[in-house]
């Protein structure tokens, strides 16, 4: 069966990083790969709080009248509904949509599993 190497975001930290991989045959031949690779995790903290502030705080901030979503345990069990109402254009209510990469910042940070940030 085939190897496989899995590598965490969170143990290698942010930055280029490079994984080499050296293969000695019985006979002695090596052969050698590398793969060089930025490691990179959307966080709440660095990616996701400053699209809430400026995309959805004017209605959704601390204080305001909607429902609140300005702390990430305030999101998380609707990021779902979010990432829905920002795809289909109904949210920001009044004010133009999501860029399509402040979309896939908050498409990443699910995929993450919503982490609040670097540990």
């Amino acid at each position: 069966a085939p190897w496989r190497v899995a590598l965490s975001p969170f143990d290698l930290g942010r930055g280029a990083h490079t994984l080499a991989v050296v293969v000695t045959w019985d006979d002695g031949v090596q052969a050698r790969a590398e793969a060089r690779f930025q490691s990179q995790v959307t966080t709440w903290a660095e990616d996701v709080h400053p699209i809430a502030v400026r995309q959805c705080g004017m209605c959704h901030g601390q204080g305001a009248a909607a429902r609140p979503l300005y702390q990430s345990d305030q999101w998380r069990p609707l990021i779902d509904r979010i990432l829905d109402a920002v795809r289909t254009g109904r949210m920001p209510l009044g004010r133009a949509p999501l860029t399509a990469a402040e979309v896939e910042l908050l498409d990443a940070w699910r995929a993450a599993d919503m982490p609040e940030e670097w540990p």
